[in-house]
């Protein structure tokens, strides 16, 4: 007897990937096969080599090639006739079988001509081959003439039979039927794994090289990376009555990622009988959802299995049933507009037709166009059933495609292709086959509702495992849902992952084990390059660096790619790393130039109290900012000309594409110090190390006072020698100059960020009462805000009118135009005495069709280089201009505007001039109404803004960014520093408005600033925006109290309330949220 160990391998290398069918390819003629059927004659043929199939789905070696030698069954008197033979090995049960093999129909029936052939398994237990055992279902094609059609079916036995036997049956009377090398076959499952988890890494992970500065001084710095969240997404169908389930609640929230209604969206749900609409179910699971933050598929809007429709819809005639599928389009997109990313437009239409059958072929199409229109941020899916299984007639993959083709070319936006996953005994090769294929319409693809249904939680544990891996290392699939989890909670049984008590079983415990695996994390120490290098999945990362100083957070996302995605990693947490090393005495400092440097104490300059809700105001503040200098400085002095002053190396490089502020205070004194009336222009400079400028700040120094350095500078190209150097320099020659505390670092975002939500809440948004009356109590309520009252608005020209996607981003996403040059004065009267305002008309006309306001910029402007060759003047002329536009237009606001004011790096645009300059107009009697900031910026920094802001705001004026455009050739860097203006703009409470400068690719004054491309695609910064102006709006969903009352936090701005009550009545009224620091409470007269 051979040892145990030896056995186990023998029966091994039998089980797995040997066929059981001897004499599959008919070497011995038909040895063994025999017919079905009392008319049935059975040959043996060859297939002409040029028709012999070549692409399998099998594992077989690389010069494996079909036998082209087929058994035809002809004269075949119905549908159970056809051919047979036993299975010579023994079948083992909880293996997986393959079936496998080519079917073809015979040259009796046209090409066009299709038909079902099944395979299928007698298990004889008695040992007596009768035909009379148990059927077990092996797998079925749609067999055509003239094309071979490969078996893909599978099967798995509860118990060993005594013996068994295949059937090939299925076409009609009169169809021969060809059978070519069948195979039925154990498969290896953990080979498959193997193969699998070599596919994952290539196809869902990528290399990753985080690069930090200064890597002489943090080389060997502990790194630590982790992955907060995952690109593929996985989730869950709930109902009402599971989101009760405090053990249900409890594992979808922590293992899943999205969630769909089980019901409660469908038709037969919501309109039960005709015209009693109710959405009450699907409105508390969207509460639900949206408390757990959990997106949510729209499943589904139609479904066109006969048997799943209203009889009241199946009693109407054809206009009647049209209208009310209108009507349930309109009713249901409106209602949930931009709620559910994606849309089930018409379930399962490989399997029903009820719609296309009542309604007309183009029905289907309709349904996909409509859903378009009234929502066209969703993604509209096609979604079907067996189709990833090989053993349905009616869903191969190939009768997918051409479905979605023929929806396509009527107009349907099909964006995305659902497979259910309603699986039993699946087989991963089959299913990556089906998934290969449907992945040639380069849609992406979703499984929609998987549930894998086995008695034996071990073998259901596998089977689940199969699925997954499949799915998550196919490119085309791009996310998960399960139909169901929880045992008492599911549409099929046998499927569940965890128990009605809430305990994990095996399934449960493999899904929760997969997503650990797909999730990477790494440790490591940075190499001497300053890099730290790893391999990781897809997703959301936090990066933890930790050094003798403190520890940095920074997060980044992996995306796909085929190159390894290197990473700058700016220090914006690590606030303690100031990139100016505060040292004894000079250490560090260096004259530039002709001058002497010298130590010095003085009082500390003073610290103004911060104006409310300053930059300063609470704990989210910038901590670089100090609370209070320290007195001492380093004294610049006998410089000899403007370049003279002093400098010092940063202590390590700044990473590209990170903002830096350049902080501090500095002054001037000396003999020459009170020449210009006492003030200097001070220059604080950053250089490369080739000596290139890329930016700093400038201060307006008085004698005796301390100015603060509001600068700021990025490096973004790493290639163009890094920034190494700060330099002070500016006045003229014999004017000292001081500088304390000069700091270098990295500006928190992502801190400044938090606290400008803070900010906003305060300042744009109010607590509301809504009072209804006890009557109402209980009654469905949702309010949606129409209009924000702080506007945003946007630059048109002549030109960019005539663009279609111009408009349509214009139109949908900005409040207020401005004209860019029609209405100033160059533009209108070129030539003296020629005045043409027909372009301002034009474009006036187009902004009163589409209810936009509009800025009117500008009556004059004061640069020269601006002004026609012949010109007027006199030191009154300003104020006469406010004074007589006032006077024979009274109603308009008359502002100010200029550029840089926000930037702390102008010394001709400071916001203590502005304000001078706006008091001076005033004392002419210029009726100055508000301050414009146009905003034309580059790396902005967000507390430099706030401080400006704070600065104008004395001025008791309301202040608008009027002309606003940020510039960087980095895309994403672009959104961030977008998103650092609006911010600022939006959370300060003397700001009323914002104005951009353009915002499309081809279409703008400055490059490298555009939201939109040139196509009409949104680019990163345009995603930005557009999810900005999203989080600004209020929607509020509940049920009146008992005392009658809805309570809400919104912003500022119109509203629309709709009461649903108990019968289903709906009613609505609007009402305005304006400010206030109390709670605003309405009375409802509904």
């Amino acid at each position: 007897m051979a040892p145990a160990a030896s056995i186990m391998a023998c029966t091994q290398e039998e089980v797995f990937d040997v066929n059981l069918l001897e004499n599959s390819t008919l070497e011995d003629g038909l040895a063994g096969w025999s017919p079905v059927g009392s008319c049935t004659a059975l040959s043996v043929h060859n297939e002409h080599p040029d028709n012999v199939p070549t692409e399998t789905i099998n594992t077989v070696p690389d010069d494996y090639k079909p036998s082209g030698r087929y058994i035809l069954a002809a004269n075949r008197a119905g549908e159970d006739d056809g051919l047979r033979r036993p299975v010579s090995g023994n079948l083992r049960p909880r293996l997986t079988y393959r079936v496998a093999g080519w079917i073809s129909l015979g040259d009796n029936v046209g090409e066009s001509c299709e038909h079902p052939v099944r395979v299928n398994l007698r298990l004889d237990d008695a040992g007596i081959d009768d035909g009379d055992g148990d059927v077990v279902e092996g797998g079925a094609v749609c067999a055509k003439a003239g094309r071979w059609t490969e078996i893909k079916g599978a099967f798995r036995l509860k118990a060993s039979p005594c013996g068994a036997t295949v059937f090939v049956q299925g076409a009609p009377a009169g169809v021969d039927v060809k059978v070519m090398d069948l195979q039925i076959f154990a498969t290896d499952r953990k080979a498959r794994f193997r193969k699998l988890r070599k596919k994952t890494d290539k196809v869902r992970k990528r290399d990753v090289v985080l690069k930090f500065g200064g890597a002489g001084t943090i080389s060997g710095a502990s790194v630590r990376v982790m992955q907060m969240d995952s690109s593929f997404p996985f989730g869950a169908c709930i109902n009402g009555g599971v989101i009760q389930n405090p053990a249900f609640v409890d594992f979808f929230t922590k293992h899943f990622d999205w969630a769909v209604f089980e019901n409660e969206l469908k038709w037969y749900w919501t309109e039960a009988q005709q015209g009693q609409i109710n959405y009450n179910d699907a409105d508390a699971l969207l509460d639900f959802c949206d408390k757990y933050g959990k997106p949510v598929r729209g499943h589904c809007i139609f479904w066109a299995v006969d048997n799943v429709v209203q009889q009241w819809l199946k009693g109407l005639d054809h206009d009647t049933l049209m209208s009310a599928v209108q009507g349930r389009l309109q009713g249901l997109l409106t209602r949930y507009a931009g709620r559910f990313p994606h849309y089930d437009v018409n379930n399962e239409m490989l399997h029903g037709s009820f719609y296309q059958d009542r309604l007309g072929d183009d029905i289907n199409a309709f349904m996909f166009r409509e859903t378009a229109r009234l929502d066209p941020g969703a993604t509209l899916f096609v979604n079907d059933y067996n189709v990833e299984c090989g053993n349905d007639p009616n869903a191969t993959p190939e009768k997918y495609i051409e479905q979605i083709g023929a929806l396509q070319q009527k107009g349907a936006a099909v964006g995305g292709i659902g497979l259910q996953g309603h699986v039993t005994n699946p087989v991963g090769e089959v299913i990556c086959d089906s998934l290969d294929k449907l992945a040639t319409t380069d849609l992406p693809i979703w499984l929609t509702e998987l549930d894998v249904c086995e008695s034996d939680v071990d073998l259901r544990a596998e089977d689940l495992e199969v699925v997954l891996r499949e799915a998550y290392a196919h490119p085309a699939v791009e996310g998960v849902m399960f139909w169901g989890f929880m045992q008492g909670h599911m549409w099929r049984q046998d499927a569940c992952l965890i128990n009605s008590d809430g305990t994990v079983n095996d399934a449960g415990e493999r899904f929760i084990d997969l997503r650990r695996e797909w999730t990477s994390h790494a440790r490591g120490h940075i190499d001497s390059d300053g890099h730290f290098k790893f391999r990781g999945f897809h997703g959301t990362y936090v990066v933890q660096l930790s050094t003798g100083t403190g520890k940095m957070h920074k997060t980044f996302t992996v995306e796909k790619g085929d190159t390894p995605l290197v990473l700058d990693m700016d220090e914006t947490t690590l606030l303690a790393m100031n990139h100016v090393e505060h040292c004894h005495g000079l250490a560090g400092w260096t004259p530039s130039g002709s001058c002497k440097l010298s130590v010095h104490d003085d009082p500390a300059p003073e610290m103004p109290p911060p104006p409310p809700l300053s930059a300063t105001e609470d704990d989210d503040a910038d901590e670089h900012k100090p609370k209070k200098p320290t007195g001492r400085y380093v004294l610049a002095a006998r410089r000899a000309g403007e370049k003279d002053g002093l400098c010092r190396e940063l202590t390590r490089a700044p990473a590209p594409n990170v903002t830096y502020r350049v902080a501090g205070w500095v002054g001037v004194e000396g003999a020459r110090a009170a020449a210009d009336g006492g003030c200097h222009a001070v220059h604080v400079e950053v250089r490369t190390d080739d000596g290139r400028p890329v930016g700093g700040g400038v201060v307006v120094a008085r004698e005796g006072e301390w100015g603060e350095i509001m600068g700021s500078f990025r490096v973004d190209d790493e290639n163009s020698g890094f920034a190494t150097k700060v330099f002070v320099h500016g006045p003229p020659a014999g004017v000292d100059i001081k500088v304390m505390d000069l700091q270098v670092f990295a500006v928190n975002k992502i801190k400044r960020l938090r606290h400008l939500r803070k900010k906003t809440d305060k300042v744009r948004k109010r607590d509301v009462v809504l009072k209804l009356g006890k009557q109402a109590n209980g009654a469905a309520i949702r309010v949606v805000q129409m209009e924000n009252s702080f506007p945003i608005g946007a630059c048109i020209n002549k030109t960019a009118i005539q663009n279609p996607a111009f408009v349509d981003f214009f139109t949908k996403h900005f409040d207020w135009a401005v004209l860019e040059n029609e209405l100033k004065w160059y533009y209108t009267e070129a030539v003296q005495g020629q005045v043409n305002y027909a372009d301002a008309d034009e474009l006036i006309a187009f902004c009163d069709r589409h209810g936009k306001p509009v800025r009117g910029h500008c009556i004059f402007w004061a640069v020269e280089n601006s002004v026609q060759q012949w010109r007027l003047g006199d030191d009154d002329v300003n104020a006469r201009m406010f004074r007589e536009t006032s006077r024979i237009d009274p109603s308009p606001t008359l502002f100010v505007n200029d550029y840089n004011v926000e930037s702390g790096n102008d010394p001709n645009a400071t916001p203590e001039r502005y304000v001078s300059l706006i008091t001076d107009l005033q004392r002419r009697g210029a009726a100055v109404g508000g301050i414009g900031v146009q905003g034309h910026v580059t790396h902005p920094v967000g507390d430099v803004i706030c401080d400006a802001l704070d600065r104008l705001s004395v001025a008791g004026l309301p202040v608008w960014v009027t002309e606003l455009d940020v510039s960087a050739s980095d895309e994403a860097v672009r959104a961030d520093d977008l998103e650092v203006v609006l911010r600022e703009a939006f959370a300060h409470p003397s700001v009323e408005g914002i104005m951009l400068w353009g915002f499309m690719q081809g279409n703008m004054w400055r490059s490298h600033a555009h939201l939109v491309d040139a196509d009409g695609r949104l680019n990163e910064a345009g995603h930005r925006y557009v999810g900005l102006r999203q989080e600004w709006t209020s929607h509020a969903r509940g049920q009146v109290d008992g005392s009658g009352h809805f309570k809400f936090r919104g912003f500022h701005g119109k509203y629309v309330v709709q009461v649903t009550t108990g019968a289903g009545e709906m009613k609505h009224q609007q009402f305005d949220v304006d400010k206030g620091e109390g709670a605003l409470v309405l009375d409802m007269n509904l």
